[in-house]
């Protein structure tokens, strides 16, 4: 009776723990089934086709095309055509066909058109020192007065008029230092003259003959039929004057000035050959 009783007990104890031990255990927990990530889908023609239709650039269809590793185009000859046909650029026609399209760098602009700001044209019509002057570059730039010195017949002159019995006259030349003069005029000079003292109709231009170190020209003539005075005619230039305002002239040559060496000779001074030199290069 006693081991019956003791044999109950242990069986009773024995349910009791395994109830408590269900009680503490954590329950287990359902197992999660991670997402699933669908495969990447080739892209095809209908692909691009699309994009175009929907109006996406063309750098966003190759980029586009360039990030899909997975390709799957139609390039047949027909295939070309029919992406063609519905606007697809040749850029991306060229990146499907697995070619490399790369745009050069945008040209620079081009540098913008100086336009050259002519220098400003003094006015001959304002006050001026009374002188000769000529237009150079817009800015009038005043003749050097120079003075012949050496009056006189030349040797070979003075023979051939006694050969002939003064039949053949004497010639009387003047000559001015400097085989050149310092200022260089264009073969198209404008000069102008300022001051009553200046008036054109008392002065002619004159062409210089250059010999060794000085300049030259005739001054007169004598022989037993006559003679003259002053340039010769032959060396003389012709011009015309324009007046300006009161003391004011305009002078232009009616034909261009050939290279050497010129002199504007006052005629109205016998006493003294006063003139005002320049020359012409080219």
């Amino acid at each position: 009776m006693g081991k019956l009783l003791l044999a109950g007990t242990c069986v009773a104890v024995a349910a009791m723990c395994a109830f408590t031990s269900a009680q503490t255990l954590p329950k287990p927990t359902p197992t999660q089934t991670p997402t699933q990530v669908p495969a990447p889908r080739p892209i095809t023609n209908a692909d691009v086709i699309n994009m175009v239709n929907a109006g996406l650039g063309e750098d966003v269809i190759i980029a586009s095309i360039k990030s899909n590793p997975l390709r799957e185009f139609d390039l047949s000859p027909d295939g070309l055509i029919t992406l063609k046909t519905v606007g697809v650029p040749d850029n991306v026609l060229l990146v499907m066909q697995g070619r490399d399209v790369t745009k050069p760098p945008a040209a620079p602009p081009p540098p913008p058109v100086v336009t050259a700001v002519k220098p400003a044209v003094e006015d001959p019509s304002a006050p001026h020192e009374e002188g000769i002057y000529v237009m150079a570059d817009g800015t009038l730039e005043q003749l050097d007065q120079a003075i012949a010195t050496g009056e006189g017949a030349g040797a070979g002159s003075m023979i051939m008029s006694g050969l002939t019995l003064g039949l053949k006259k004497v010639k009387y030349k003047a000559d001015i230092r400097n085989p050149k003069a310092r200022l260089r005029v264009d073969s198209n000079a404008e000069f102008y003259f300022f001051g009553s003292a200046f008036n054109p109709n008392k002065f002619a231009i004159a062409r210089l003959d250059t010999k060794g170190k000085t300049r030259q020209f005739d001054v007169g003539e004598a022989g037993v039929l006559g003679g003259h005075q002053g340039v010769r005619e032959d060396d003389q230039l012709a011009f015309r004057a324009e007046r300006i305002r009161p003391g004011t002239y305009k002078v232009l040559l009616f034909h261009a000035l050939r290279p050497g060496e010129y002199a504007f000779v006052n005629l109205s001074d016998s006493k003294t050959l006063v003139l005002y030199d320049f020359g012409v290069d080219r």
